[in-house]
Order: C-alpha cells, then sequence, then structure tokens
C-alpha cells in the first residue's frame, strides 16, 4: 500500500474498523476541558509547521497551530478540538484526520514522535509540498513537540 498514491477526495473518513462493534456510537459524558495544545512539526530537528486542519477535515502541514485537547477514555489518550465534538483519527489509507468520536484514534508518543495505535506507524509527512499527514513509517517521520498557544 501507498497512501500517497491514494490522495484524499472529498471529507475525512475514519478507518473502517476503528469501532467495528458500534461501541462508541455516541460520544462519552463530557470531562473537564484540558489544557490546550499545538502540535509543532519538524524533522531532523528542523521546524516545518504545525498540524493543522484543511476545510474537508484531513489534517495539513500548517503554518499556524490547530490547538487540541487531550481526552482521556479508558485509561487510552485520545486529541480532540476544544469546542468540537471532533477527534484526531486514521483513515484507511493512513492518513490523519478529524472525525467524530466513533471514528477516533488512541495515539500516544514515543520519543519525539507521534504514534497511532490504530496502525502501529509514526506521524509523518510525504512531501512539503502534499502537505497531509499520514501515520506511516515509510514517508518522513516527524518529531512532534506539544506546545501551549
Amino acid at each position: 500500500m501507498d497512501p500517497e498514491a491514494d490522495r484524499p477526495a472529498g471529507v475525512f473518513q475514519a478507518a473502517s474498523e476503528v469501532d467495528a462493534s458500534g461501541s462508541r456510537a455516541s460520544e462519552p459524558a463530557s470531562q473537564a476541558a484540558g489544557a490546550t495544545f499545538g502540535i509543532k512539526l519538524s524533522h531532523n530537528g528542523l521546524a516545518l509547521g504545525w498540524l493543522g486542519r484543511n476545510s474537508s477535515g484531513w489534517a495539513v502541514l500548517a503554518d499556524s497551530p490547530l490547538l487540541l485537547e487531550q481526552y482521556i477514555y479508558d485509561g487510552k489518550t485520545y486529541f480532540r478540538v476544544p469546542g468540537e465534538s471532533k477527534y484526531m483519527s486514521i483513515s484507511d489509507q493512513s492518513y490523519v484526520g478529524f472525525y467524530a468520536w466513533s471514528g477516533a484514534t488512541v495515539f500516544h508518543q514515543e520519543g519525539e514522535h507521534l504514534v497511532s495505535d490504530y496502525n502501529g506507524q509514526k506521524l509523518s509527512m510525504y512531501s512539503t509540498d502534499n502537505g497531509y499527514l499520514y501515520c506511516w513509517d515509510k514517508y518522513t517521520v516527524l518529531e512532534v513537540q506539544l506546545t501551549s498557544p
């Protein structure tokens, strides 16, 4: 599979197997809002930009940060857009985007990297020209820094 060969068309859709059981059809009770942060992206110490979101809900390399907050559920960490019911997720083609709770994906940090628990791959990009963000180790793996606004 080569995710870049199948570029996004239309609105972001979470991976079809994220919640196959349907157990997360409705969002859990709201928890107190946590501190907001942006995710600064770099490669080999060179700052590239921020994790952002385009108008179709896909995660992209951006000049300014998309503010997020951590949401802990069942001992696992999700990233949520404050004030929205949109959570960071991954598509069937390993693209990162934002979707409803039913498609939310768990992410964790391993050193300087952000890893999707869905496919075990690190946050990456194909190229700055492409701009989309993936969780795909064969591409340029990015270092992340969660930074307060």
